[in-house]
């Protein structure tokens, strides 16, 4: 799976491509995807939704990228045979080998073997939301395997400009025409930048605020960064500046105007997530992905802020919700959510 150039960042543009249509979306992901993961056995994908609880997956759409037409037929036969609980346990975003993921739970590797007959293991991606909506991508391989740290470190970045890109699109359908009624910023961005000099030439909302210009800036450079040489020269380096968010907020995208000048927008692109109790927006933010199993390390690219934040309001919000360890967090965070809606 260590594959040279500049795959990983090529997959990162397609997940924020707002040229594409919906319909087109995912198959350009998948085909990105494909350069990363193929290992001749077939690349195939869904969108869909795993319920937090019960573990129960919704499908939205599903995409075979290569290998037999069959292979998402067979995979959903395996999966069949997977408890609804142990699919919630594996809900989390980032990279797993089936033989080691199911170490405890062979009969469903054994399901696998036996429905996809021509593989003995399979590496599936997954790029999920707390709301637990997101992107499944897997490929069979022919032999046991295992990953390097540096492959899970990046396929973990990856998984998290899936989440990222597929929740952009919803966010972006949803304000972008209203604003562009009111005459307000392409895409329902909050700023646009000049893909040149890096400057903001107009912003409105929290993107006007000092700080916000600057990290704004920051943010533009970083990504021109990873989307020139760095792509080639340094593809892992380069994709680790290229955050998933900037302060929890904005996802930065590139965009051309009617007279194909390029420029950079910060589109507002939230996760939504579980507001417990006496949280701020960011300890809610924090908390939610932490729940997810999420290291800090994660958390904090996947937020566009630093680790010390990120410990700081994991932290509070632990305090304030009068926990100890992760493990009473989400024992706290079902309770809660269990309480908010009696009937989930």
């Amino acid at each position: 799976m260590e594959r040279t150039g500049d795959a990983a960042i090529t997959m990162t543009e397609a997940a924020y491509d707002l040229h594409v249509s919906d319909k087109d979306w995912f198959p350009r992901v998948m085909e990105a995807a494909v350069a990363l993961i193929d290992h001749g056995l077939g690349v195939a994908g869904l969108v869909g939704t795993v319920s937090p609880d019960s573990g129960a997956a919704q499908v939205e759409d599903l995409h075979v990228a290569t290998g037999p037409a069959d292979f998402p037929a067979r995979l959903m036969r395996a999966m069949a045979e997977l408890p609804p609980e142990s699919v919630r346990l594996r809900a989390h975003s980032g990279i797993g080998v089936l033989s080691e993921v199911n170490a405890e739970e062979p009969r469903f590797l054994e399901a696998w073997r036996h429905h996809i007959d021509y593989a003995k293991d399979g590496i599936g991606v997954t790029g999920l939301d707390p709301n637990g909506r997101g992107v499944h991508i897997i490929a069979p391989v022919p032999e046991t395997m295992t990953l390097s740290r540096a492959e899970r470190d990046r396929w973990q970045m990856l998984a998290a400009h899936l989440s990222s890109g597929l929740r952009l699109r919803g966010a972006v359908s949803k304000v972008h025409l209203e604003r562009e009624k009111n005459d307000g910023l392409p895409c329902g961005a909050d700023a646009v930048l000049d893909a040149n000099s890096f400057g903001v030439t107009e912003a409105v909302n929290d993107a006007q605020l000092p700080d916000s210009l600057r990290d704004l800036r920051d943010a533009a450079v970083r990504i021109d960064r990873a989307r020139g040489r760095l792509r080639k020269d340094d593809p892992d380096k380069a994709l680790e500046i290229w955050w998933a968010l900037l302060q929890g907020r904005w996802s930065m995208v590139e965009w051309f105007d009617t007279d194909d000048r390029r420029y950079m927008l910060a589109v507002p692109n939230a996760p939504r997530v579980h507001d417990p109790r006496g949280l701020t927006k960011r300890e809610s933010q924090v908390v939610a992905y932490a729940a997810l199993g999420d290291g800090h390390k994660l958390i904090a690219y996947r937020l566009g802020i630093s680790r010390t934040r990120v410990s700081s309001a994991l932290g509070s919000a632990m305090r304030k919700l009068k926990v100890k360890t992760q493990a009473q967090l989400v024992e706290k965070l079902h309770a809660l959510a269990a309480e908010a809606d009696p009937e989930s």
